[in-house]
């Protein structure tokens, strides 16, 4: 489905984004639940081998390397406080003395906004605040699966995926990229 100008119209790219982001989920639970095996995997070969690296080999070529990196000394913070009162005293250049604003203050600074005046955010007394100017989130979409007693919009949609396969979504995408 394409409108006559050749891009997706917007029923397409709603399914689209609806697939990929459901692909891009169950890639994500894939990841969390697969990291800590190949890690560990990683970790047990290095010991036995001395290796840090491995080839991804499909039907014989090589197309990845997976590498085993970090595991070195480095500080790490466990008192803040404990760790200032040493650096007040044996090393002030690591401490710093400007006065800040708490992140407490920064996210009440809306709660002291009545309006804006040309961009500008004024208090109830009709002080400008200096330093500040009026913003706007972005936009963006999200998606929410139908979960019903007769439809459960995720499996749905896994079942397509499955069936039909990924591979020409993800081909239609990537076409409609290269226009």
């Amino acid at each position: 489905m394409t409108t006559t100008d050749n891009r997706p119209n917007l029923r397409t790219l709603n399914f689209q984004y609806a697939a990929l982001k459901r692909v891009a989920d169950v890639v994500k639970d894939g990841m969390a639940y697969i990291k800590d095996q190949h890690l560990a995997a990683l970790q047990a070969d290095a010991e036995q081998t001395g290796g840090r690296q491995w080839a991804v080999d499909v039907d014989g070529q090589k197309v990845a390397t997976i590498s085993l990196g970090g595991g070195k000394s480095k500080p790490v913070i466990t008192d803040e406080d404990a760790l200032l009162a040493w650096a007040q005293q044996n090393r002030p250049d690591m401490v710093e003395t400007r006065p800040r604003l708490t992140e407490q203050g920064k996210r009440s600074l809306a709660s002291i906004v009545e309006d804006y005046v040309d961009g500008t955010p004024v208090t109830s007394d009709g002080e400008a605040i200096p330093g500040v100017e009026e913003g706007h989130g972005s936009e963006y979409q999200s998606v929410r699966w139908a979960a019903t007693k007769s439809v459960d919009g995720k499996a749905v949609m896994d079942d397509f995926i499955t069936e039909l396969g990924v591979a020409g979504l993800i081909e239609d995408v990537a076409e409609a990229g290269d226009r």
